[in-house]
């Protein structure tokens, strides 16, 4: 008996009583944008309007001449602290909290950049 009890108590809580077998959650709500562009030595804002909070970016350098232009990133403010990034590099982040903007500049002007934005709805 105490081994049909064991085999019983294994079994459910193997399986969940809530959920089908197979269920899967999706996150379908909300939107992405693509920015791209050129940046010089002023920073800019990503997105120029903070009206929606960001759940993920992916932040890329795309190659260009001279190679040794970078691209700075700061999800803190405009005043930084930056996090630098050369050609070919790329940053892709699930921001936390409730970030609206996160902020960029180049090395020196007519930095190229191409950027990724997932939004949330609420």
């Amino acid at each position: 008996m105490k081994k049909f009890l064991a085999l019983l108590v294994v079994c459910f809580l193997s399986v969940g009583a809530d959920s089908p077998p197979g269920f899967e959650t999706q996150d379908l709500y909300g939107d992405t944008i693509n920015y791209s562009g050129n940046v010089g030595t002023t920073a800019i804002a990503i997105p120029t309007s903070a009206d929606k909070v960001i759940s993920e970016t992916i932040i890329r350098v795309p190659d260009q001449s001279p190679s040794t232009r970078t691209l700075q990133v700061s999800f803190t403010s405009i005043a930084g602290p930056w996090m630098t990034l050369a050609i070919g590099e790329y940053i892709a982040w699930s921001v936390k909290g409730t970030k609206k903007q996160f902020w960029i500049k180049g090395s020196t002007a007519n930095v190229e950049y191409e950027i990724i934005v997932n939004y949330e709805t609420y």
